[in-house]
C-alpha cells in the first residue's frame, strides 16, 4: 500500500463523525486535545530549531539595520519595480479561444501612473477551421489553461527584463517549474536571460508544492526579521526526472545560481528566489519592503497585484465577449454564461 493510500485509508477510518445537531452543539473536545498536543510539540520543535538548521546545512540570518536603511533609499528612490500579471478564465467555444492577460509594473515613484500592458488571446486554431475538423478534434483541448498560465509567466518575465529600474520584484517564482519542465529551448533561453539579469527577485506566496513544504513549515518557526536559505540552486526544488537534456544542463549551469528560501518580516512568511551574487542586497530589499506591509509581503508586489486587479478585473473581458455574442444574435451566448447566473 502506497503512502497516499495509507493516509487516505486512515482518514476514512478515523475521522470524527457527527450529526448536524452534534456539530452545532459540540465543544470540539477532540480538536482542542489535538491543539494542546500541538502546543507541546511546538515548544520542542522551537528548542531544536537552531540545531536542526545547522545539521541540514541551511543558512539562517537577519538583515543588519544599516542594510535596511540602504534598501529603503533604493525603494523610495524608485530603483525597484514590482511586477504582477492577472488573467481571466479562458472561454473556449466554436469561434475560438478568448482570454485576456493584464500586467502591471510599478515603483514608489510611479504609484499614480503605473505601467500597464495587455495581451488578448483571440485564436481560431487551425485544426478546427471546418466542421469536419471540429468534430474530428472534439475530444482534444484547443488551448489548455496551463498553457495560457505559462504564457502569462513568460510575459511577466519579459516585463521584468524590460523594466528600466535596477531591481525588480516579480510576484511568483522567477524560475517557474512549469517552464523548466516543458523544456522548450525558447523558454530556457528566457530563463537564462532572467538569471543573467541577476537583479530580478521572485516573491513566492504560494508554498503548496511538495518541494515548498520545508519552506512553509520552517517559515512558521522564523522570528520577525529572519530569513532562511534552504536551496542553493534550482536542482534542489526541481527534480531532473523526465527533463530534456537542455533543461538538465540549465539546472546545473544557470539554474545553480539562484537561491531559494523563506523570510518573515512580521507574522507570516513568504518564499524568495534571489541570485547568489546579489543575495545580501536582494534579501535586504525584500525585507525592508515587506516591513512596509502589515501582511508581511513586499509592498510593491501587493501594489502591482492591486493595480492589475483594478485595471483588469475578473470577468470583465468575458463580459465583453458575451456582449458581442448577444449583439450578434444570441447564438453561443447562453453557453458562455456561468451556470450560477442561470439559477432562479
Amino acid at each position: 500500500m502506497s503512502d497516499d493510500s495509507k493516509l487516505l485509508d486512515e482518514i476514512l477510518k478515523n475521522a470524527t463523525t457527527r450529526t448536524y445537531a452534534e456539530y452545532v452543539s459540540s465543544d470540539f473536545g477532540a480538536e482542542k486535545e489535538q491543539i494542546e498536543l500541538g502546543r507541546a510539540l511546538e515548544k520542542q520543535v522551537l528548542e531544536q530549531f537552531a540545531s536542526y538548521i545547522a545539521n541540514q546545512g541551511y543558512v539562517l540570518g537577519t538583515v543588519p539595520q544599516e542594510k535596511l536603511e540602504w534598501a529603503h533609499e533604493q525603494l523610495f528612490g524608485g530603483k525597484v519595480t514590482g511586477v504582477d500579471g492577472r488573467r481571466d478564465k479562458p472561454i473556449d467555444i466554436i469561434s475560438g479561444v478568448f482570454c485576456e492577460i493584464g500586467i502591471a509594473a510599478v515603483t514608489y515613484q510611479t504609484l499614480s501612473k503605473p505601467e500597464l500592458s495587455c495581451r488578448s488571446i483571440t485564436s481560431h486554431l487551425e485544426e478546427s477551421t471546418t466542421a469536419k475538423e471540429y468534430y474530428e478534434n472534439l475530444q482534444s483541448d484547443r488551448l489548455r489553461e496551463g498553457t495560457i498560465t505559462s504564457a502569462m509567466i513568460c510575459w511577466e518575465l519579459e516585463t521584468c527584463l524590460n523594466t528600466k529600474t535596477e531591481w525588480v520584484f516579480k510576484d511568483g517564482p522567477i524560475l517557474h517549474p512549469d517552464l523548466v519542465w516543458r523544456g522548450y529551448p525558447f523558454l530556457l533561453d528566457l530563463l537564462k536571460r532572467v538569471v543573467n539579469h541577476k537583479k530580478i527577485i521572485g516573491v513566492v506566496k504560494d508554498l503548496r508544492g511538495e518541494k515548498s513544504i520545508p519552506l512553509r513549515r520552517l517559515g512558521k518557526l522564523l522570528q520577525s526579521g529572519q530569513f532562511l536559505i534552504i536551496y542553493k540552486g534550482v536542482s534542489g526544488w526541481i527534480e531532473p526526472f523526465r527533463l530534456t537534456e537542455i533543461a538538465k544542463r540549465f539546472l546545473t549551469e544557470e539554474g545553480s545560481k539562484i537561491w531559494r528560501g523563506v523570510f518573515k518580516s512580521h507574522v507570516k512568511s513568504y518564499g524568495f528566489e534571489i541570485h547568489e551574487e546579489h543575495f545580501d542586497d536582494g534579501i535586504a530589499l525584500l525585507m525592508a519592503d515587506a516591513m512596509n506591509n502589515k501582511r508581511g509581503v513586499p509592498n510593491l508586489v501587493d501594489q502591482a497585484d492591486a493595480i492589475a486587479g483594478n485595471a483588469f478585473p475578473t470577468g470583465l473581458f468575458g463580459e465583453k465577449i458575451r456582449r458581442e455574442f448577444l449583439l450578434a444574435g444570441m447564438g453561443e451566448y447562453w453557453e458562455l454564461i456561468d451556470e450560477h447566473m442561470l439559477r432562479g
